[in-house]
């Protein structure tokens, strides 16, 4: 009789075979995994994954730290389902001068993802919206003054990266008006982790990420959106100190170079007016600006007043503003612009003045 087989070769294919088999197997369901990601998503957005393809196909790093990232000039991607181009500055934009064109007044919009446009097509955002008003309205005025809206929003920023970036890339546009558009998230902390390499192939790691990114963003014992963003408000917290700092950057830049500013609080979608979740942080955001130098504050609020929220959503799992929302964020603008008197001042104005 032959005796069982024993020690470190034991069974058919050995120990090494085994792990090689254990492997193979586990390749073979990742390979399945991802496959089964790019099927799904190919047909249903997902937010986290979008967002990880925007990293991966705009973004490049930055010199500066204290951006982070910024827009790979000319790059190009289809993200949320729309056609997303960079110009060769690194904006949203269509391509500019950076010296301000003749008889042309020059409006600098700074902000997030919501400026960017997320989810949106280029000429749906509240730039290019908010720039065919003005000049419909300098023509109706018979003013000979051309406006230029441009567009400097990145995804993922706060306020202190958006200081950064206005010194090192907007602030040569050399602009006439300052709009800084304000979102509740801008006081979180800048953040320090780059996207692992492997995200940039696979979808499935990118779905992974995301989730990672929001458990972290949102660790401890915090009890749902609402607490967070709150939290984020409390005296002393390390985030909303960076945002009053950067706040008071813009106000020093507004004063050295001659040009007005304008803070724009912009809505968090989940609610809107008259039952609006975040009242008191918008009065903490308006009162930080106007400290640190902003010429007013357009609470933008009141013109989602009535509105279904869902109805205003880039897509049921992205509170981000779509179309609609966007329109209602340039008409919003606009009637700020028209209210405090900045309308005339754009015609009346001689062009290039803050230059």
């Amino acid at each position: 009789m032959k005796p069982p087989n024993s020690g470190a070769g034991a069974g058919p294919l050995g120990v090494g075979g085994r792990i090689a088999a254990v492997g193979v197997s586990l390749a073979a369901g990742l390979i399945l995994m991802e496959g089964m990601t790019r099927v799904i998503y190919s047909r249903h957005l997902d937010f986290q994954i979008e967002m990880s393809r925007y990293a991966s196909t705009i973004k490049q790093p930055s010199a500066d730290p204290r951006m982070t990232h910024e827009h790979t000039p000319n790059s190009r991607a289809t993200l949320m389902g729309v056609p997303v181009a960079i110009n060769s500055l690194g904006f949203r934009n269509g391509e500019i001068t950076v010296a301000t064109p003749p008889n042309t007044f020059r409006v600098v919009l700074v902000g997030d993802s919501l400026t960017f446009g997320w989810g949106v097509r280029a000429e749906e955002c509240f730039a290019p919206l908010l720039e065919r008003r003005l000049n419909d309205e300098m023509h109706r005025r018979g003013s000979t003054t051309g406006v230029q809206v441009v567009n400097t929003g990145i995804g993922n920023y706060n306020t202190a990266q958006e200081l950064a970036l206005f010194e090192n890339k907007a602030r040569p546009l050399k602009a006439d008006l300052v709009i800084l558009n304000y979102f509740i998230n801008d006081a979180e902390p800048t953040p320090t982790k780059r996207l692992p390499y492997v995200v940039s192939y696979s979808y499935l790691a990118m779905w992974m990420w995301g989730r990672v990114d929001t458990l972290s963003r949102m660790a401890g014992p915090v009890a749902d959106y609402r607490t967070y963003y709150s939290d984020l408000y409390v005296d002393g917290r390390e985030g909303f100190a960076a945002t009053r700092e950067a706040l008071a950057g813009f106000g020093r830049w507004s004063s050295t170079d001659g040009f007005r500013l304008i803070v724009a609080i912009l809505p968090e979608l989940h609610s809107v007016a008259p039952a609006y979740q975040f009242t008191a942080v918008h009065d903490k955001v308006r009162a930080a600006a106007l400290a640190g130098g902003a010429t007013t504050v357009a609470d933008l609020v009141p013109f989602f007043a009535g509105e279904q929220p869902e109805s205003l959503w880039v897509s049921p799992d992205d509170a981000h503003p779509n179309a609609k929302g966007h329109a209602i964020i340039a008409r919003g603008l606009f009637e700020h612009l028209s209210t405090t008197g900045e309308l005339d001042r754009i015609a009346g104005q001689a062009p290039g003045g803050a230059q």
